[in-house]
């Protein structure tokens, strides 16, 4: 008999389907108002939502961006928003003094020089992380601002002053960045005249180039405009012979090909040869295996690069490493702007509906963090499943590799109350697992075809756990639940085959009560779990499965227990053995399956679906704004139906039971 253990390693998820049939946790999920469907903002595709930049704002000053911004190209104009170039620590205005300072001005700029002295006191700007590794300030690259300190005391300087510097360092950043970008606008602007001279010269040749053609069979003379370019673009057929450009239809040579690799590789190595600053930059070869210092690991290249006293080695190269590197062509950079988007459900979209799932605030700072939702606080609507969607959690988990019960907890997370099931789902993987499914065609014709129990599809790299960003392979399970009414004829041995009808077992309809408020529930030591589910056994529920008919339900689903807006439910799940399941099988059918099992036994995450239903009408989840559609008079109930998959890690050998 397997023995009983206990593990925390072990884990189990619960992800929800999106309308394009990726799985996602509940955080990633979205419900737009009165729709039927859940989009997600996972990075799978096909994508069922889409994003759109509304405003930007700057995670250092808090202040935000609209479309009429857009000259800043994306980064904060004030000047106290500045980076660090070599560690990208945010930069801070500091007053320093030369005595306290080694650093020396390496840039010879006429317009910012000041003549420093021994007792003068200047603002510079001076990376954050300065107390750790990085000790770049402004001064190298010529930035700085002398500052006069207060009459009446001279370690006092007053607010006026450190405005008015403030604003002239940020002057002198912007002129050095223009100084700096000044060869390439003017780059810019000359291959921009080139162009346009090109597709001037073009046009021209259109207009004026004709060539006149006659049939040789009519007298039809036809004339058409061929397009014709200059030739100090592109070379004519006379420059192309005195020039050694014969070979080929076009004219081009394979020599003069040859030779314009070779002055390529000249150049290459003239350049690689040539000092940078005042050291010598050797060859390494990429084949050489390199070492580097276990304190640089995870460190910009450019602090490496450019950081004095550096501690870089290398196992090819025998000279030492410089103490001091060039760095006054590093400016302080800019923050970059971090945007504020609005998500939309492409579903709602193409049906001729807004499909609004979030919209932010442009103020950052606008909103009010008391509220309970999140549809006052930053947001001007926030449609996030995880107020409106019931949550569904694995509480225990039991398996001992081919038997597994769960105990799910749902909850409601409404203000009103929620009816709701758990049904057995249809879902069958993403898109491309459906196209390539040969067992999806039989789905629908289970009585004229020979019925395999169980299939199976590769859920590649989900995302289980958005905080960690923790993704997994797993093998998804596909029950079918079966009756107990199975026939078979194994008198006539050229008709052997065994007739499985399959059943839709869900649970009953359980009511939810409104969720309560969070803080109301602080203090309290009553436990709200019923008596029935503080005595679920996982270890008795996975016995008496096994000693069950072998015709029982390899999927069986029932409601435990309920307590105001929580509910529990058991799932248990059989894996059957596919040779007894089946009396005869085709060759394709059994390669396939044997392919099915092999792929399932060698992944270390287990799948299975369900199907999330509550009622709509009648009271019954009035938040969702869903409208009530017409049904027949026999079942006059309204059901909506979320795909949710059940993850967990496989176990092969004992007995384990997680209590999460």
């Amino acid at each position: 008999m397997n023995t009983l253990s206990s593990s925390s390693s072990a884990s189990a998820f619960v992800l929800y389907v999106d309308h394009e049939g990726h799985p996602a946790p509940l955080s990633l999920c979205y419900h737009a108002t009165a729709s039927r469907r859940l989009a997600s903002s996972v990075d799978r595709h096909p994508p069922s939502t889409m994003t759109e930049v509304d405003s930007a704002y700057c995670p250092q000053c808090l202040s935000f961006h609209d479309a009429t911004t857009a000259s800043n190209l994306g980064y904060c104009p004030k000047p106290t928003c500045r980076l660090c170039p070599l560690c990208r620590s945010v930069a801070s205005i500091v007053v320093i003094t030369n005595n306290n300072n080694n650093n020396t001005n390496t840039h010879n700029n006429s317009d910012n020089d000041t003549a420093d002295t021994a007792d003068t006191a200047v603002a510079v700007y001076q990376c954050g992380n300065h107390h750790q590794r990085c000790n770049w300030n402004s001064k190298s690259c010529g930035i700085q601002q002398p500052i006069v300190r207060s009459s009446n005391d001279d370690t006092l300087i007053e607010a006026e002053e450190l405005e008015k510097v403030t604003t002239e360092l940020g002057i002198q950043c912007k002129q050095r960045t223009e100084q700096r970008n000044q060869a390439a606008e003017e780059q810019y602007k000359s291959l921009l005249s080139t162009l346009q001279g090109l597709a001037k010269d073009q046009i021209k040749g259109l207009r004026s180039t004709t060539t006149t053609t006659t049939t040789p069979t009519t007298t039809t003379t036809t004339t058409t405009s061929t397009p014709s370019l200059p030739s100090r673009y592109f070379p004519t057929m006379k420059q192309r012979s005195n020039n050694n450009f014969q070979d080929g239809s076009e004219g081009w040579s394979v020599k003069a090909l040859e030779d314009s690799i070779q002055q390529r590789g000249r150049l290459y190595m003239a350049a690689n040869q040539q000092p940078i600053g005042e050291y010598e930059s050797p060859l390494v070869s990429l084949e050489v295996e390199t070492t580097i210092h276990p304190s640089l690991y995870n460190v910009p290249v450019e602090s490496i690069l450019l950081q004095p006293n550096q501690i870089c080695t290398s196992s090819s190269s025998s000279s030492s490493s410089p103490n001091t590197l060039e760095t006054s062509l590093l400016l302080p950079l800019p923050i970059p702007l971090r945007p504020r988007k609005s998500r939309r459900c492409r579903a709602e979209l193409a049906e001729g509906r807004p499909g609004i799932l979030l919209k932010p605030k442009l103020n950052p700072l606008e909103g009010d963090s008391s509220l309970r939702t999140g549809h006052g606080q930053w947001w001007k609507k926030d449609s996030s499943a995880t107020e409106v969607v019931p949550r569904v959690s694995v509480s225990i988990h039991a398996s001992d590799g081919t038997r597994h019960a769960f105990l799910l907890k749902v909850s409601n997370p409404t203000l009103g109350l929620v009816r709701l099931k758990l049904a057995p789902s249809n879902y069958r993987g993403e898109k491309d697992c459906w196209d390539n499914d040969p067992n999806n065609n039989n789905n629908n014709n289970n009585t004229n075809n020979n019925t395999i129990i169980t299939s199976s599809s590769l859920l590649e790299q989900i995302l289980v756990d958005p905080l960690t960003q923790q993704t997994v392979d797993a093998q998804l399970i596909i029950p079918i639940a079966v009756d107990d009414t199975t026939t078979a004829n194994n008198n006539t041995e050229s008709n052997a085959t065994t007739t499985i009808t399959t059943q839709q077992t869900e649970t009953s309809t359980c009511e939810l009560e409104a969720a309560e408020d969070s803080f109301l529930e602080l203090g309290k030591t009553s436990d709200n779990m019923p008596e029935q589910v503080a005595k679920w056994d996982a270890a008795d529920v996975l016995l008496e499965s096994k000693l069950s008919n072998n015709h029982s339900s390899m999927l069986s689903m029932k409601l435990i227990g309920q307590k105001k807006s929580v509910a529990w439910f058991e799932v248990v799940l059989m894996e059957p053995n596919q040779t007894t399941a089946t009396t005869t099988t085709t060759t394709t059918m059994s390669t396939s399956s044997s392919s099915s099992s092999s792929s399932s036994s060698s992944s270390l995450y287990r799948a299975i679906p369900l199907a999330l239903q509550i009622q709509v009408g009648g009271g019954s989840w009035e938040s969702s704004l869903v409208q009530t559609q017409q049904l027949e008079e026999d079942d006059p109930k309204d059901y909506i139906s979320f795909d949710v998959v059940i993850v967990w890690q496989n176990v092969v050998d004992e007995l384990t039971v997680i209590t999460l």
